[in-house]
């Protein structure tokens, strides 16, 4: 479709003009070498050529074919990898997109440590819980240099998936504006969560605007949202902007606990109104969100677990059932963690390091080449050498 097309020629684009330019770059070095090899002035003439007249006779002898050519296939290239990276989320399977933005503050610089920047309370339980039910995606303002490296050390274990930096964002009367359109993905099912309003306003009806975090070390806004988070999951809307549209203007966290304790207090009222007769428990939270639920994520049971029936007749609502297995998947996970996350650091460094190494030990072959002066070839006619 044409956000595919467009991952893809995206990367097309990326990856064309950075072979074009490599390749125009190493043919007309090859050219200087070529040129000047042998002659007792070689090394002053290719140092000559980093100054600024050297550019200019180095560009006289670029290669423009060859490195259109080498451009051609870094286009087809790209255009392959940027749909097929596209493709790869669609078929995760994760129902629900989630989009989280976190701000570049409260930075310090010291002599022992140099530059370190303060993390939002709650960001690693929020990361690691929610990473269950969502496809988490990283969309933040911050360029790629700056913030890839912030991303590796916030999530080490990769539980966001996308990581998206300045360069995926639109330039618009003069603001930065994070386009979901270009996502690829379904908006009814997509959620983002920025700390400033025009980031998102392209999608505003798609939006959660959490008030900037000021520095205090007790703010809760990020782990608040869990319940809210959760629970949209667990009742699998089809339109999760509807959901939203009915807490605009209100502060989610607060809102939604509000209505969770009016709906508790009717179904404990309907639990000792009916004795055995128990309510199912599963829409009345959704009766007070003004919506009706299209299919429960809690149908099935995991085996050792209570059934919803069984559940509603001890007196738990549906989001209890959802919370209590939600918190075991995370417990399961952190002990994971604890007992092979170090290893799996150790693996990830080493086939970093091994595919570095790789294509350090190729470039050099190949730049190796420049410097060997080519083998004469014999003439068969007249055995004298060519």
């Amino acid at each position: 479709n044409y956000h595919t097309m467009f991952g893809g020629m995206r990367e097309a684009i990326r990856m064309g003009s950075r072979l074009g330019f490599w390749t125009l770059l190493a043919f007309g070095l090859e050219s200087t070498v070529d040129r000047y090899r042998g002659k007792t002035d070689f090394l002053s003439t290719v140092l000559s050529s980093v100054s600024v007249a050297g550019a200019f006779s180095l560009w006289n002898r670029f290669s423009l074919p060859t490195a259109a050519r080498t451009a051609k296939y870094g286009l087809l290239f790209g255009l392959v990898y940027g749909g097929m990276q596209d493709v790869v989320g669609l078929a995760r399977g994760r129902p629900v997109s989630y989009v989280e933005f976190f701000r570049r503050k409260f930075r310090e610089w010291s002599r022992e440590h140099g530059w370190r920047v303060a993390k939002r309370p709650g960001v690693d339980y929020f990361l690691r819980y929610l990473s269950q039910y969502y496809e988490l995606v990283l969309f933040t303002s911050v360029p790629f240099a700056i913030g890839e490296p912030l991303v590796r050390k916030l999530d080490p274990f990769r539980f966001i998936m996308w990581p998206l930096y300045r360069e995926a964002t639109k330039y618009n009367d003069g603001e930065i504006v994070k386009d979901l359109s270009y996502l690829n993905r379904d908006l009814s099912k997509v959620i983002i969560i920025d700390s400033k309003a025009s980031h998102v306003r392209n999608q505003p009806e798609n939006a959660i605007v959490l008030d900037k975090w000021t520095g205090d070390s007790k703010d809760k806004d990020l782990v608040g949202l869990i319940p809210f988070l959760e629970y949209i999951h667990t009742m699998q809307y089809g339109d999760v902007r509807k959901v939203l549209k009915s807490f605009e203007g209100k502060h989610i966290p607060t809102e939604f606990a509000r209505r969770e304790a009016i709906a508790r207090s009717e179904f404990e009222k309907q639990l000792a109104a009916k004795g055995k007769k128990t309510p199912s428990g599963m829409g009345m939270l959704g009766g007070m969100l003004g919506l009706k639920p299209s299919n429960m994520a809690l149908m099935q049971s995991p085996d050792g677990e209570l059934s919803p029936a069984e559940a509603f007749a001890q007196g738990k609502m549906l989001q209890d059932i959802a919370r209590e297995r939600g918190q075991r998947n995370y417990e399961l996970l952190e002990k994971e963690i604890r007992e092979n996350g170090a290893k799996w650091l150790k693996e990830e460094a080493e086939m970093q390091e091994k595919a570095q190494q790789e294509a350090l030990n190729s470039m050099m072959g190949s730049f190796s080449g420049w410097f060997v002066p080519s083998k004469t070839e014999e003439n068969p006619a007249d055995g004298k050498k060519a």
